[in-house]
């Protein structure tokens, strides 16, 4: 049944859902995850990190304190620690979660200043009233690449 259909969703997983729903989506669902998933992004164009799982392995991280703990899905359970202790009580909390998006942490120092940016292929434009600094990551990265080819078809 053709049709064009317009959704304006606050929660980013369930735009991730409904854009697998529709064949052409404008925010395609690789675009939206990629967004979520801060382990797609910051190997490429991140800090130095580290994954912790759990509260025994951060003692094993070798970046310098203090840290800022994220978690791998953007679920807003971010935090600065100064301590090993610190983080290790944070990460077991995040165990014990019943979300399971908050269980996988990454370790960054804490930078200067926090931008708090969500962007996807879509709305990362600098024109279109989206962040510059989330547009320039964007048409950088693989999603750039997607939001090119989605606008070419």
């Amino acid at each position: 049944m053709p049709g064009v259909a317009f959704l304006r969703v606050r929660n980013p997983y369930a735009a991730a859902v409904y854009g697998a729903l529709a064949p052409r989506s404008i925010n395609p669902p690789d675009a939206v995850l990629a967004a979520l998933n801060r382990l797609a992004w910051l190997p490429k164009f991140g800090p130095p990190f580290a994954v912790v799982s759990s509260d025994f392995s951060v003692e094993k991280v070798e970046l310098e304190r203090p840290w800022l703990l994220l978690t791998a899905w953007r679920v807003g359970l971010d935090g600065s620690v100064t301590s090993v202790e610190g983080a290790k009580s944070v990460v077991e909390h995040r165990m014990y979660m019943r979300n399971p998006l908050a269980k996988v942490s990454v370790v960054v120092p804490k930078p200067h200043r926090l931008v708090p940016v969500f962007a996807t292929a879509n709305n990362a434009t600098d024109r279109g009233g989206g962040s510059a600094v989330a547009g320039a990551s964007l048409r950088q990265s693989h999603v750039g690449r997607l939001r090119r080819e989605v606008l070419r078809a």
